[in-house]
């Protein structure tokens, strides 16, 4: 019994261990399927990662896309996992004469774990295609440069409307200041060329009376002491507003701003410190000076930090960017050097959020870089200057506020104008795509149109020394400008310069039938009758002859007037030597030399001696009042001599009786 029950112990142990033999091996084929599996993938992934880093324009791995290929890699690892955590599953159901606890602890262990990893599999798989749209939508979202030039571009229009409306003030307490060259400088870039003239200036401008730049700078101080400006840096700014105004730097005041410079190259060859240093380049350069300049830049240059910083200092290293510009084409020192300054520069963009200044992130630094990094001809609308924060270029426009100026910080607006006056110039310095100064120099302005001359009036006819002669009843072919005398007179007529051609005269006397009460016929009378003349107004002089013997206060020449049927006198120049009185008229009829009768004068002159007269207390007496006492004294008179007669009559009458 002992025999049996040891064989079928042997056999029992023999099927076992062939059925685990059976069991394991088609696991071991699945698992080495999975691993070539496993490598198909990896190696696609690496493809799509390789892919990926061509596209991106920036040259770096997507940061993403490697995200999502250590997901799918987990993904994979987890779904071999679960092959073998099946085929375990399979053995341990397939075992015979196991312990039935065991097997159930086994089995339940095993659907445990095939729980936990199906909902691995589901996160594994989110994650995967998580990471697939944001690698997508990714590569749809590029830079949009134009985009960005067009908000450079209405923002100069802001800042130009702000300063418009808000131009610089010049008084008692604000005469200007050598620091103003920023200013000026950055007018000039947004395009007003001629900054007297095109921009709005106001009631006060650099140029009126008592202001910095009218005065300029005395020779003497009250002191009698020789008057400089106070730095190197001072008198850089005077010459680059000078200059930018449209003023001779050489001619500021009794200073020679230039020659004032100058005289402070030490023998480095540096003027200032390197802080003012940019300035000073800029200045002469501007000033076209006469001074060994390439000294100048190599004494720059050899101050230059391992980094490519000059100074410790931002600010700083971004204007000699500015001052280096015009010279890296032709200056070995100033290309190596802008070389540095310009990988100097992409380096800090690229490792801080923000351009950090030594006070944190502020507009006059990022406005400093800017115009620094565009005068030596980078494109900062290119992604090379943009990073997860934006472009270079936007970091400073959100600082600008809606009424056009430019605040400090994002919460603080600082120093009123500094950072305005300094963004202004950056976003000009943008627009015009290189340096403000660069182009000032090489600016040609238009010639400004001449002004239309003035149509020159029609040439005059020419006139005629020959007098042309009239008889009366006769009629003349008269032309401008010429004088025609009447026949046996003395009498003649001026023709007007723009008298019309074609025009014909007639002269006739006269006849009684034009009546002239209380006027005697002193000369010459006419009726001048013109054709041809229709709708022309102009002026003739006309000359007429006087009698002998006529006194001369009483006579004069008269215009009969149709309409009123009556005689006008008509003011003239009397010549009595000529015997002639000259009148100048424009309407024509008939004119006659008139004395005025005896009769006639001395009522006139009555009456003249009436108006004269003045009662006792000084009022004007009425002009009956001669009359009236005329008519009494005639008839006292009358009453005397009636009561005289009277009485001798009755002394008749008692002698005869």
């Amino acid at each position: 019994m002992n025999k049996i029950t040891n064989k079928l112990k042997q056999s029992f142990a023999i099927f076992l261990i062939f059925t685990l033999i059976f069991a394991m091996f088609p696991g071991a084929v699945g698992a080495e399927d999975e691993s070539e599996d496993q490598e198909e993938v990896t190696e696609q992934t690496e493809d799509e990662s390789v892919e990926d880093e061509k596209e991106d324009p920036s040259g770096q791995p997507d940061k993403e896309q490697e995200n999502s290929d250590e997901s799918s890699e987990d993904s994979d690892e987890n779904n071999s996992s679960q092959l073998e955590d099946k085929n375990n599953k399979k053995d341990e159901e397939k075992e015979d004469n196991v312990d039935e606890k065991e097997d159930t602890s086994n089995e339940n262990s095993s659907n445990n774990e095939s729980e936990t990893q199906k909902e691995a599999d589901n996160t594994d798989d989110k994650t995967v295609d998580k990471g697939k749209t944001q690698n997508n939508e990714t590569s749809e979202q590029k830079y949009d440069s134009d985009k960005v030039k067009e908000r450079v571009e209405k923002s100069l229009e802001k800042a130009k409307r702000y300063y418009e409306e808000n131009p610089p003030v010049y008084n008692d307490q604000n005469k200007g200041s050598h620091s103003e060259y920023w200013v000026f400088s950055a007018l000039w870039g947004a395009g007003y060329k001629d900054v007297s003239e095109d921009f709005p200036w106001g009631d006060s401008s650099p140029w009126s009376d008592g202001t910095y730049w009218s005065e300029g700078i005395p020779k003497f101080d009250e002191d009698g002491n020789e008057n400089r400006a106070g730095s190197a840096n001072e008198e850089a700014g005077i010459i680059v507003s000078t200059i930018m105004l449209g003023m001779d730097p050489h001619n500021f005041g009794e200073r020679d701003i230039v020659a004032d410079l100058l005289e402070r190259e030490g023998s480095d060859g540096i003027f200032s410190t390197i802080w003012g240093e940019p300035w000073v380049l800029i200045a002469l350069d501007l000033a076209e000076a006469d001074y060994d300049r390439h000294k100048h830049i190599e004494s720059i240059v050899a101050q230059q930090d391992e980094d490519g910083m000059f100074g410790n200092d931002i600010d700083t290293t971004a204007w000699m960017m500015m001052a280096l510009a015009p010279y890296q084409d032709t200056n070995e020192d100033a290309a190596k050097a802008i070389n540095k300054l310009e990988n100097w520069a992409h380096k800090l963009f690229l490792e801080n959020d923000e351009i950090q200044g030594a006070w944190g992130p502020n507009a006059n630094t990022t406005a400093a870089i800017i115009m620094g990094l565009t005068s030596i001809g980078e494109d900062l609308y290119s992604q090379k200057w943009t990073n997860k924060n934006g472009s270079i270029v936007e970091q400073l426009l959100v600082l600008q506020q809606d009424d056009g100026y430019f605040w400090w910080t994002k919460e603080d607006e600082g120093a009123p104008g500094m950072a305005n006056d300094q963004s202004f110039f950056a976003i000009a310095t943008l627009v015009n795509e290189g340096s403000i100064f660069m182009d000032f120099k090489n600016y040609k302005p238009e010639p400004k149109p001449e002004p239309k001359p003035e149509p020159k009036p029609e040439p005059k006819p020419e006139k005629t020394d020959t007098k042309k002669e009239i008889s009366v009843n006769k009629q003349l072919n008269i032309s401008a400008g010429e004088t025609v005398t009447i026949h046996d007179s003395k009498s003649q007529i001026l023709l007007p310069d723009n008298l019309p051609e074609g025009v014909k005269l007639t002269v006739t006397n006269p006849t009684n039938e034009n009546k002239h009460e209380g006027l005697e016929l002193a000369g010459d009378w006419f009726d001048f009758t013109f054709e041809g003349m229709e709708g022309f107004t102009g002026t003739f002089t006309i000359t007429l002859g006087v009698d002998d013997e006529v006194d001369w206060d009483k006579v004069g020449v008269y215009h009969y007037n149709e309409k009123l049927k009556q005689w006008e006198l008509v003011k003239g120049i009397k010549n009595k030597e000529e015997q002639t009185i000259t009148v100048e008229v424009s309407d024509f009829s008939m004119y006659a030399v008139f004395e005025k009768e005896e009769e006639e004068a001395a009522i006139e002159v009555a009456a003249e001696s009436n108006t004269n007269k003045q009662n006792e207390t000084g009022e004007r007496l009425p002009d009956t009042a001669t009359n009236t006492f005329n008519i009494m004294l005639a008839g006292i008179v009358l009453l005397v001599l009636g009561s005289t007669l009277i009485i001798l009559r009755k002394r008749n009458l008692k002698k005869t009786i």
